[in-house]
């Protein structure tokens, strides 16, 4: 659910804040008026009108909400204008930030900040410095989230924009709750609910009560939370803003859920739903069907439970909702695992998995692969099992590759804000230069302020060339780190796949000696079949060479220089010490049971001539540290 907490908070504060909603009755241009006024208007007109459409498009096609934002940012560099490229900018950041694509969105929020920098445009400073300090929350930089809601406040307060300032000490109490500090987040949400009080704004007041709700609700203060939400539903309800107030009855629902007030948790559910249908919020309606599932599994009610889930999958795939359709299909196959109807939890999870992978959700796909391992164990598939074991590791990697991907577009994110940072000082450097030069003119001393300012710029040329040849050197070392942490997290995944391996074909091995001693041929004739795969145990240990290798580049040629009686054997042992890997996981590796690895260890330990009392892994990882220090 904290997607559509997400949508629903960017959805009100949009229309809420930014568009001033607190005055607007529910009436004005439609988007058909919209767009036939644009072939009767040119110039700023009609890039204004783009932006009206833009905004309006926005939550309801994202594609034409798009192209009208990039209409209005190619005619506003046309006739160069910088304070509408820089609405440009942020109206198009507005829709690609609800592609998902944050990294693209971010930099064009950071090029209109830039623009109503440069153009000293208060006001439009803080509805961006808002909007990146949203995204920053969304992406887990708090601390980045935390300045920019901080620096849209201190703006706020200086022109006196009272509802800028509600919105973003609400922002703040949001921030505040991911760092996990309570009284901070409950301090500035409650300074946020009496600013807005005071000054008339319901539409501030309304999501302040709702971030309070959500507050309580994660501190397991279920009665304040329900306060809060109802108090929300409320506001809407009198100013007749009904779009808003579905998620927050489900958010009421769930509180009451947790409370244990079942029935009363179905009711509001139920009225949700019908509230969401009749708004035409289908998205809401069908992505919220989980909740209200949970309600009757927990009133005992599984089979009305699974009905309700399977009318949503069916409905979903006809309005072509697929990211909604796996979601649902991923809790229809733990409702029916817990059914232990294993056909269908089966079905579900396949269906669910093969959906999730085509929309790249590979969360979701990895969650209902572990629900599809699960059936098959229980159905004593294990050929299936391991081969959805093996797809399990691939979304994982999936999974990583994403994470690091996010990451590196965060990175970007943070390099193009201390860039745009550096151009604005740099600008206005540069202006104080040419007033002191103006004085100098002025004065009459041309030529000593020209060879001044030469010296000046020279050096600064040289102090901009060292702070570049700094960075480079920083992004390198940065990115040496990185590479070598994935490679860690490749070896640490080739090691427990390893474990995992072995352990299932231990599994196995035992299954065989229970069917020899049974007589059951055929049975023992597919386990057979299934231990051949023992086969792949020499390349899985090639493979985690390699990554050890790439990892600790110097370690097996420092251990063979100095111990040259080793046996391959040895070798292997010494490198699983080296990462510090329990007896049983060294076991699961080796094929050996746990007695034996302790033999080893033994062995090892005379070839080596280390003492009983001493520390064999520490021992490995000095010997490493020697020929770093070598090398």
């Amino acid at each position: 659910m904290q997607t559509l907490r997400v949508i629903w908070l960017a959805l009100v504060s949009l229309l809420l804040v930014e568009l001033g909603f607190a005055q607007h009755g529910g009436s004005g241009t439609s988007v058909k008026e919209l767009e036939a006024k644009l072939s009767t208007v040119s110039g700023v007109e009609k890039i204004k009108l783009l932006h009206q459409l833009t905004s309006k498009l926005a939550f309801q096609n994202v594609s034409s909400a798009r192209n009208y934002a990039e209409e209005a940012f190619d005619l506003s560099k046309a006739i160069r204008n910088d304070s509408l490229i820089a609405e440009s900018h942020y109206q198009l950041a507005n829709v690609i930030a609800f592609t998902d694509n944050k990294g693209i969105a971010i930099n064009n929020y950071l090029d209109a900040l830039f623009l109503f920098r440069e153009i000293e445009s208060v006001s439009n400073q803080i509805k961006v410095l808002q909007v990146l300090g949203s995204i920053n929350s969304q992406i887990s930089e708090y601390e980045k989230a935390s300045e920019y809601f901080f620096e849209a406040l201190e703006l706020s307060r200086k022109i006196g924009n009272e509802r800028g300032e509600v919105f973003s000490l609400t922002k703040l109490g949001i921030v505040q709750q991911n760092l996990n500090d309570y009284s901070i987040a409950q301090r500035f949400l409650h300074d946020a609910i009496h600013k807005a009080q005071e000054i008339g704004d319901w539409g501030g007041e309304s999501i302040a009560l709702s971030e309070a709700g959500f507050l309580e609700e994660r501190n397991g203060n279920f009665e304040n939370a329900a306060e809060y939400y109802q108090k929300a539903i409320n506001l809407f309800e009198d100013k007749g803003y009904q779009h808003a107030i579905p998620q927050l009855m489900f958010s009421l629902a769930r509180v009451l859920k947790d409370e244990e007030h079942l029935n009363e948790a179905l009711a509001v559910a139920n009225e949700a739903l019908v509230l969401s249908d009749s708004l035409g919020n289908k998205f809401l309606a069908l992505h919220s069907l989980d909740e209200v599932a949970e309600i009757y599994e927990e009133l005992g009610e599984i089979n009305r439970s699974v009905e309700i889930l399977e009318d949503g999958i069916k409905e979903s795939e006809e309005l072509g909702y697929t990211n909604t359709t796996y979601y649902l299909l991923n809790k229809l196959a733990h409702s029916y695992l817990n059914m232990n109807s294993l056909q269908g939890a089966e079905s579900a999870a396949l269906r669910g998995v093969d959906l999730a992978i085509a929309g790249n959700d590979w969360t979701i796909a990895e969650n209902s692969l572990e629900v599809l391992i699960e059936v098959l164990k229980r159905q004593s598939k294990f050929q299936e099992a391991t081969a959805g074991h093996e797809r399990l590791l691939i979304v994982r990697d999936s999974i990583f590759d994403e994470e690091r991907a996010k990451n590196m577009l965060e990175f970007e994110a943070r390099f193009r804000v201390e860039e745009k940072e550096k151009e604005i000082a740099t600008l206005q450097l540069e202006n104080e230069r040419r007033a002191y030069i103006q004085i100098s003119l002025i004065g009459g001393l041309v030529l000593l302020v020209l060879i001044g300012f030469l010296v000046v710029r020279s050096q600064r040329l040289r102090i901009q060339r060292s702070k570049a040849e700094l960075e480079v050197s920083k992004l390198k070392s940065q990115e040496l780190a990185r590479d070598l942490e994935f490679k860690n997290k490749q070896l640490t995944s080739q090691s427990l796949n390893m474990v995992q391996k072995n352990e299932m074909m231990e599994e196995m091995k035992e299954k065989v000696e229970s069917l020899k001693k049974e007589g059951s041929s055929r049975e023992l004739n597919s386990l057979s079949q299934l231990l051949d795969y023992s086969a792949t145990l020499d390349e899985d240990w090639k493979q985690f060479q390699m990554h050890f290798e790439e990892v600790h580049t110097s370690f097996y040629h420092i251990l063979k220089d100095r111990y040259p009686d080793l046996t391959p054997n040895e070798m292997r042992l010494s490198a699983l010490v080296k990462l510090n890997l329990t007896i049983k996981e060294m076991a699961a590796i080796l094929g050996i049971s746990p007695d034996s690895v302790k033999t080893a260890r033994y062995r090892l330990r005379k070839k080596l001539d280390i003492n009983t009392e001493d520390n064999l892994t520490e021992f490995m990882l000095q010997l490493e540290k020697e020929s770093l220090e070598v090398g």
